[in-house]
């Protein structure tokens, strides 16, 4: 079994209206897999490191202390800016050993 969050509820962004476009993503979170309900995907690509902008007041201002540290950086790509947030920063220490506790079960399973 893989612990299943809803991205939207854990950014705290209003409720969306409709439910029939979201998806489940697959990620993995420090060795950890996780689904994350997402409202669609409309495409996968590769970003090379070089078109990752972090030094942006938007991304720095997030890494202060006391602040919640899950925007990685910017993207520039030919269509358009992509906002690339680091998943690990969603979750904190306690999140992360209950999921690590329910882990070791299923795999003991």
């Amino acid at each position: 079994a893989i612990p299943v969050m809803d991205l939207r509820t854990r950014l705290e962004l209003p409720a969306q209206t409709s439910e029939s476009e979201n998806r489940i993503v697959i990620v993995h979170i420090n060795g950890i897999l996780i689904g994350m309900v997402v409202e669609a995907v409309r495409q996968v690509v590769w970003i090379e490191n070089a078109l990752i902008e972090t030094n942006l007041p938007m991304v720095s201002s997030c890494h202060e202390e006391g602040k919640d540290s899950y925007l990685h950086g910017v993207a520039n790509l030919a269509d358009g800016f992509v906002i690339l947030l680091d998943l690990s920063g969603l979750l904190d220490s306690k999140e992360f050993s209950a999921l690590e506790k329910l882990e070791s079960r299923a795999k003991a399973a």
